[in-house]
């Protein structure tokens, strides 16, 4: 990275390269292919000079990629002090499928994120960048080891009897994979099939889980 721009920053990230993440992410909300933003598209919404780019990333791709990941991680940092509040295991699958239905307009990004984490080829190839791989493999290190003692609270509270972590992961997945399915049926309305009442298709989503586990 350019001008000494560390990862660490991303908790705290100087004023003009927050001002150019958020509005990196403003265009991704709104469907906006992220290869198609040029330099000049992303400094205007952010209020700066072209040039300031130049002073925090050494390419459009770098800042591109660099603000879909500080999205992903305030996001991510979001669901985490959402569910230390929760005080069981029901009560935090219930919060993390309410939160992912309160924020329908993040989920662009976190494709968009795994996507380009995952080096997808096509979205790799539109960037032209990866993610570190420490800042990867940290990422994905996390994601893992809070799934699985979320999944092992529920073994514990017996919530269900399976022992596998695997099966238990992918589980957890399929939950959420449940709700984002609905909802985008909903959006697009291309199925009555798919238009529940959301209590109805959360109840659903746990009740498959701990059905698929026990």
């Amino acid at each position: 990275m350019s001008n000494g721009f560390t990862l660490e920053q991303f908790i705290n990230p100087p004023k003009k390269a927050r001002l150019m993440f958020e509005a990196v992410i403003g265009f991704v909300h709104e469907k906006t292919d992220p290869g198609s933003l040029t330099v000049q598209d992303i400094t205007g919404r952010a209020g700066v000079g072209k040039g300031t780019a130049y002073e925090y990333f050494s390419s459009k791709e770098e800042l591109i990629t660099l603000a879909l990941f500080f999205d992903y991680g305030l996001r991510i940092r979001e669901l985490q002090e959402l569910l230390e509040k929760k005080k069981n295991f029901k009560e935090k699958m219930y919060g993390i499928l309410d939160w992912l239905h309160d924020n329908k307009s993040y989920h662009t990004t976190f494709v968009k994120m795994i996507q380009i984490s995952a080096g997808e080829e096509g979205v790799c190839q539109m960037l032209e960048t990866r993610i570190p791989q420490d800042v990867f493999d940290g990422m994905h290190s996390y994601l893992i080891e809070e799934g699985d003692a979320l999944m092992e609270e529920g073994y514990k509270q017996g919530c269900f009897n399976e022992t596998d972590k695997v099966k238990r992961r992918l589980a957890l997945a399929g939950m959420v994979v449940n709700l984002v399915l609905t909802m985008n049926g909903e959006e697009k309305r291309e199925s009555a099939f798919f238009v529940m009442d959301y209590k109805e298709v959360r109840e659903f989503a746990y009740a498959s889980l701990v059905k698929t586990l026990s």
